[in-house]
């Protein structure tokens, strides 16, 4: 059967076009949510706004309505009758919206509703069952999308960010830190040539990050006519479309280990509601662009495995060298790259030695002058060293985040319980810094749901109960992820050993990496998780890649009764995980307070 010559359904082709083109979507909503409040609900909301989403509501809602209603007979008249009542209900909303103080609120509850209905309705009309499985996958990312728009809009500059610095044109320290390394690209057009860049809090970075964002808030302040401080807020608009990216990425991550159902929805949601991935879309700094890269190289390694195409190969290097060009950690990508490369180029040595060894020529071409250009003209102006970590400005025992009095046995293997008991499951310190986390590996666990941001004392007993559960769930996920990855390793479960190899020395060296920042610079938010967010989907594909090859093994009615309540009791334990981190940010992070 000539598949061309298929007529599929209007939503058929729908689904079929956002699963062609995820990133330009992406950026489709990113921008349209811009239009309305200029990346923060707090800080720029007009009659415009309200007038745009108005008309976006009305337009979606009429178009939702004749599918349903005005081609049937004499559905017209139902057709202006449903018409009569939405209107109705849109404008009823949207006095709500223009007198209560908590207009995000009413916004983002329209908007759910809305893309609820939508989906409810398109899945219905679905007529190829390949495609119910997408839906599925698009029905979870939209969910967790509309978590990390939400938190977006309700996240200032001035809130839970990471050296920023440099708000305002006026400040005093407008010099300092990643705005004011932004406002200077915009406002001087060329990179920091003065004084070592060592004075100068966060310029060590290489500049891929700021001149995009330089380049955006320009755009907003010289062309747009907003003002300094408003400008700057727009950079959460690329930090949103980043977090996006992420995402997306991590699902072609899964479909290219080839999950399918529970085996793709549990990994799936566990890496869509992951507390970091939130936070990043309303960071300001360079992290969350720099796993942009880092997850495309790891998505174009795995593809290039399987097809050692010119092309492919120059992804890679394209990603790592963009990932270099915004921050340096991004090379920890490097030496599972370049073992893969070793193990393929030894396998196939006697037929394509010489076109591999021109690959790996133009790789490195592209590579090393992108990634290495910045650090190599900061080691001849002031030899930086290239993987230099910008030090504190004070001495480390005048800061409040300095970890002293530990041996690093201790720091190492200590697991005292009172470092994770009910008043202490929070990341690193409390407001009094009477605590602090010593053990990177506790740490780790607290930070990647927690960040910097949550102290035994900011919110009730509900909340704080809570966040216990969900802190031994985020445990018990990771050492279930451990087991899949030992298990997984050597199984036989359809995927080349060496894409399970080239994923587990990936994972090993962001953790290496990881411990070797910990002990070197023996500080709290040297502990961090933001610095390894990538071993989150490594971990979520060995997930998947077990359910799945339990599933497939399984033999007898007993063996897939058990595979099945295996698969449903992961399943509620990703969509509880799911619900607990929605819970923690809404309630933690945005104005609104459900307890």
């Amino acid at each position: 059967m000539d598949i061309k010559k298929l007529k599929f359904t209007d939503t058929d082709t729908l689904i079929r076009t956002l699963a062609k083109h995820p990133y330009l979507w992406a950026f489709g909503v990113c921008m349209l949510f811009h239009i309305l409040f200029l990346s923060d609900i707090s800080v720029y909301v007009t009659t415009y706004s309200l007038a745009a989403e108005l008309l976006f509501l009305q337009v979606i809602g009429a178009v939702i309505l004749y599918k349903k209603f005005g081609r049937a007979e004499k559905g017209f008249v139902k057709f202006i009758a449903a018409e009569g009542a939405y209107a109705v209900g849109v404008f009823g909303l949207m006095f709500l919206y223009s007198s209560t103080a908590k207009k995000m609120l009413v916004t983002e509850a329209v908007f759910l509703c809305m893309a609820l209905l939508c989906l409810s309705f398109l899945k219905k009309k679905l007529k190829d069952s390949s495609l119910k499985e997408q839906f599925t996958s698009l029905f979870i990312i939209a969910v967790s999308s509309t978590l990390k728009l939400s938190y977006s809009l309700f996240t200032s500059l001035t809130d839970r960010q990471h050296d920023l610095y440099g708000i305002s044109m006026t400040s005093s320290r407008e010099e300092y830190g990643h705005l004011g390394y932004i406002t200077h690209l915009m406002t001087r057009h060329a990179l920091p040539n003065g004084t070592d860049l060592r004075d100068s809090w966060q310029y060590y970075h290489p500049p891929l990050h700021h001149f995009i964002s330089a380049l955006w808030v320009s755009f907003h302040e010289n062309i747009l006519g907003l003002e300094h401080e408003h400008a700057l807020t727009a950079i959460k608009t690329l930090s949103l479309f980043y977090s996006f990216c992420i995402i997306i990425t991590c699902y072609k991550l899964l479909k290219h280990f080839k999950l399918h159902g529970k085996s793709l929805f549990v990994p799936l949601t566990i890496v869509c509601f992951m507390p970091q991935f939130t936070y990043f879309s309303a960071s300001v700094n360079n992290d969350v662009l720099s796993v942009v890269f880092i997850m495309g190289a790891v998505l174009n390694t795995l593809r290039w495995y399987d097809d050692r195409t010119l092309k492919n190969i120059l992804k890679i290097a394209l990603c790592i060298g963009s990932g270099m060009m915004t921050k340096m950690s991004a090379a920890l990508a490097a030496p599972s790259v370049a073992l893969l490369f070793l193990i393929v180029f030894i396998k196939n040595i006697r037929n394509e030695w010489k076109k591999l060894l021109g690959q790996f020529a133009c790789f490195g071409a592209v590579c090393i002058p992108l990634g290495l250009w910045f650090g190599i003209r900061n080691y001849i102006k002031w030899s930086i060293p290239i993987t230099y970590v910008q030090e504190m400005p004070i001495p480390p025992e005048e800061s409040k985040c300095y970890v002293y009095g530990h041996t690093l046995a201790e720091r190492l293997f200590d697991f005292s319980p009172f470092q994770y008991s009910f008043h202490n499951v929070f990341f690193q310190f409390d407001n009094s810094y009477k605590y602090i986390e010593y053990n990177p590996m506790i740490a780790l666990f607290k930070s990647s749901l927690f960040n910097e941001y949550f102290s035994q004392s900011s919110r009730g007993l509900i909340f704080l109960f809570l966040c216990n559960v969900l802190f031994w769930l985020n445990v018990a996920v990771a050492l279930f992820s451990v087991f899949c990855k030992v298990k997984g390793l050597f199984a036989k479960n359809g995927t080349a050993f060496e894409k399970k190899l080239f994923l587990l020395a990936f994972h090993a060296t962001l953790i290496v990496g990881f411990y070797k920042l910990a002990i070197d610079y023996p500080f709290s938010f040297s502990m961090n998780f933001r610095y390894i967010s990538p071993i989150i989907p490594i971990g979520a594909v060995f997930i998947g890649m077990f359910m799945n090859s339990t599933r497939q093994n399984a033999a007898g009615e007993t063996a897939v009764k058990r595979t099945e309540k295996l698969d449903m009791i992961l399943w509620i334990a990703a969509v509880t995980y799911a619900a607990l981190c929605a819970f923690l940010i809404l309630d933690g992070c945005c104005p609104l307070k459900f307890i």
